[in-house]
């Protein structure tokens, strides 16, 4: 089976039961969903931020058991140096760093990325993007 490393919003989908997960779901039927080290800290930072409860934060930490978690290493920093400096390079230097540790992490292990939001992979040489959003205008 393939592995793929799955966006912190697909995630987040998934554990609130959006109906965007679907699709995204039915994908990750055949493969191993795995996350970088950054979409724990995302999920983790955002329970914080709301001050969920003991019992929300249970639900979400067993959720997230279901995922493989790709931890920071050597090759995955050295891809984030990379992966930055080009995105600077092009003048997407908005963008959120968050998503240049996605990034990196997936580069650094030859894997995709499974995102509801291309954009913000828009322009980084040599990685793949699956996504099931609409396009506007389509």
């Amino acid at each position: 089976m393939e592995a793929v490393v799955v966006d912190t919003d697909v995630v987040s989908f998934s554990m609130r039961r959006d109906s965007r997960a679907r699709p995204y779901e039915k994908f990750l039927a055949n493969c191993v969903p795995c996350v970088s080290f950054m979409t724990i800290a995302e999920m983790r930072f955002g329970a914080e931020l709301a001050r969920w409860g003991a019992k929300r934060l249970e639900a979400m930490e067993q959720a997230l058991k279901h995922y493989t978690v790709l931890p920071l290493d050597d090759a995955t920093s050295r891809e984030f140096a990379r992966v930055g400096a080009e995105q600077y390079r092009n003048g997407r230097n908005q963008l959120n760093r968050s998503d240049w540790w996605i990034a990196a992490t997936a580069k650094s292990r030859g894997l995709r990325v499974l995102t509801h939001n291309a954009r913000h992979f828009e322009g980084i040489d040599g990685l793949s993007v699956v996504t099931f959003a609409k396009v506007e205008g389509s």
